[in-house]
């Protein structure tokens, strides 16, 4: 429907971290004149780095596509780097910090791209910014690539509002098998990406040739971080892991732990649009928190999917669509409160209004408004994994395989219990996990714990209470 889907979305899911065997490397000034594609550049087992997208430089590192067969089948892992700048302000060269953009899904390369400049001027400029695409992910080699799948497969499975209808599940469950189906096909094979997509085998990626390794990662990017120093405590290096996920449920496929305050970060909307005022929150009304809340209520309560199901209205489907988006841009709102809540102000008069008149083009055009505006805004990541296999074929291959096989009704009271937990992303989390009910793509490499241990270096974390997807849990 036109709208962006945030990832950290499916979660904050965004920020970094980095190879310690990056921090041999010597720095490299910038503004070199002849510049390369990943296409261009010759993947090798050493790091060699070309001048790329004007300002930064790209490798390709030669790894085993399955580190059981290290003579066998190779894979490349696309490397982005923004140079440390020294001057006489800066200081001496201090290495590289390796990040990753979370997801799972997401381009690491994109998320330097985007926000690179950001981290080095709150790190400093003397160290080296550097991401990696994921295996099977943006450039890398080879590609998880579904491209026999069809355009229906392709729904977007991100949260919407309370109550969903049966058919979101049932729409949910024919897409993800669709895509289940297609990617056993094409990158299911022993030489595929499919197989060796875990974060097992993404941390032994980044262990290849380090000495060191300094990370920081936010969201997906810590459990990276977890199971990187649970693999190899003694390569630890400066690790900050930042809205820490629960590396249990993640390993078990649930995500119990995610969503208990998302409701409750949200809720900041009405305190800071009153806070605001008429002249800064669109949406202001009456004279206090709890009557923007009431109007807030009464959009919620004018659009009842269930209810327009079961009395067979003909705009069921078009309500079906209005909850998903509409909790879509709720939900993902909460990661970034102080750019989005102004563009949230405005969308919720644009959703108030088509309560009263719910067609597909008002949705469309809702969808148009909020995407012009989030053209004009700086410094927000808005990205999302390109390809709908990509989630699946970390999150799914990383799980227990627990969900494998369950059906719908089986799903029943794990929906209810994440329901209970958010009214907002209950039914998104939910969602993931019906996609693992189907996804039939294994990994002979996962690391299913246990988590900790007495690394060579102490390891900072960092997280909210009130958090939407990571919360710090009491």
């Amino acid at each position: 429907m036109g709208f962006r889907i945030l990832r950290s979305a499916l979660a904050s899911f965004l920020f970094y971290s980095l190879f310690g065997f990056l921090a041999i490397a010597s720095p490299v000034r910038r503004n070199a004149t002849q510049q390369y594609t990943f296409a261009d550049i010759t993947p090798t087992t050493d790091l060699q780095w070309f001048p790329c997208e004007e300002v930064y430089f790209c490798a390709m590192l030669q790894v085993p596509l399955d580190y059981s067969k290290p003579n066998g089948s190779q894979a490349a892992v696309p490397l982005i780097k923004l140079a440390a700048i020294i001057n006489g302000t800066s200081g001496a060269y201090k290495g590289m910090i390796l990040t990753n953009p979370g997801g799972p899904g997401n381009s690491g390369v994109e998320s330097v791209l985007t926000y690179g400049d950001v981290l080095q001027s709150v790190i400093g400029t003397n160290f080296d910014i550097v991401a990696f695409d994921p295996r099977g992910i943006g450039n890398s080699i080879p590609l998880a690539n579904c491209s026999a799948v069809p355009s229906s497969a392709r729904r977007s499975l991100t949260p919407s509002g309370p109550d969903f209808t049966p058919s979101y599940y049932n729409n949910t469950l024919t897409a993800a098998i669709e895509t289940a189906q297609a990617c056993q096909i094409v990158i299911g094979g022993d030489n595929d990406a499919g197989p060796h997509m875990t974060t097992a085998v993404n941390v032994r990626d980044m262990h290849t040739k380090c000495t060191l390794v300094n990370y920081w990662g936010f969201s997906y990017g810590t459990y990276i971080g977890q199971v990187f120093a649970s693999m190899f405590p003694d390569r630890v290096g400066h690790f900050v892991i930042d809205g820490v996920v629960d590396a249990d449920t993640w390993v078990a496929g649930l995500g119990t732990a995610s969503i208990l305050f998302t409701d409750e970060a949200f809720a900041s909307f009405f305190e800071f649009c009153h806070l605001a005022g008429s002249s800064s929150c669109s949406f202001y009304t009456g004279n206090s928190t709890k009557d923007i809340r009431h109007r807030f209520q009464k959009i919620l309560s004018a659009v009842n999917g269930p209810r327009a199901e079961a009395t067979n209205q003909t705009d069921a489907s078009i309500v079906e669509i209005y909850l998903e988006e509409f909790k879509t841009l709720l939900f993902q709102s909460t990661y970034y409160p102080i750019t989005f809540y102004p563009i949230l102000s405005d969308a919720l008069l644009l959703f108030e209004a088509a309560t009263t008149n719910l067609t597909i083009d008002a949705l469309i055009n809702i969808g148009t408004v909020i995407d012009e505006k989030l053209a004009n805004v700086k410094n927000v990541i808005v990205t999302q994994p390109a390809l709908a296999e990509w989630f699946p074929a970390v999150y799914c291959s990383d799980g227990d395989a627990s969900a494998y096989g369950e059906t719908l009704k089986e799903f029943q009271p794990y929906i209810k219990a994440l329901r209970s937990q958010s009214l907002i992303a209950g039914d998104l989390w939910a969602a993931q996990r019906v996609q693992c009910s189907v996804w039939s793509i294994t990994s002979d490499d996962r690391f299913e714990g246990p988590f900790g241990g007495d690394t060579k270096t102490p390891i900072l974390f960092v997280s909210n209470t009130v958090d939407p997807a990571t919360p710090i849990i009491k």
